[in-house]
């Protein structure tokens, strides 16, 4: 889903996030700023009122938890097939 990200006195650059994004506690506290700045009623996409910077870190620390929890996903049904093979062997 594309947003777009800048200050009023700045351009505004548009950017592509998973809508994945939208559920997590960051990105829901870039939301209620955008909420706070321009309300609901926002013609042309969501805006959300900070820096491209501190956009980008919000992005890169919710991508580390995406990784992390992708990771765990895959050694988890691994673990517990090698546990059944244990336990039936």
């Amino acid at each position: 889903m594309a947003v777009y990200v800048g200050q009023k006195d700045g351009d505004f650059q548009r950017i592509l996030v998973p809508v994945v994004y939208f559920n997590h506690p960051l990105f829901g506290d870039l939301l209620k700023e955008s909420e706070n700045e321009y309300g609901f009623d926002q013609p042309g996409g969501i805006t959300i009122p900070c820096r491209i910077s501190e956009f980008e870190r919000v992005q890169t620390r919710i991508e580390a938890v995406q990784g992390t929890r992708k990771l765990m996903k895959w050694k988890n049904p691994n673990r517990s097939l090698m546990d059944s093979r244990v336990e039936a062997g």
